[in-house]
């Protein structure tokens, strides 16, 4: 297993790492260089559902590489 932080919805991978101390502002200097290791490695999110509500969930704006279980 990688690098596991936690995650804020809506957000992106970057502003996750960046909140948790991972990596610096990608947009200072040549940071965006960098970084681009970010947009080559895969990354996973994930949440535990219980109750009625998993019935109705809707997905917006899902990868198109994803699975529900």
């Amino acid at each position: 297993m990688g690098i596991v932080v936690k995650s804020k919805v809506p957000g992106s991978i970057h502003s996750d790492l960046r909140s948790n101390n991972v990596i610096q502002d990608p947009y200072f200097g040549e940071n965006d260089v960098l970084y681009r290791w970010i947009g080559l490695d895969s990354w996973t999110f994930s949440k535990n559902f219980k109750g009625w509500f998993l019935r109705n969930m809707i997905f917006y704006y899902v990868s198109d590489t994803c699975s529900f279980s």
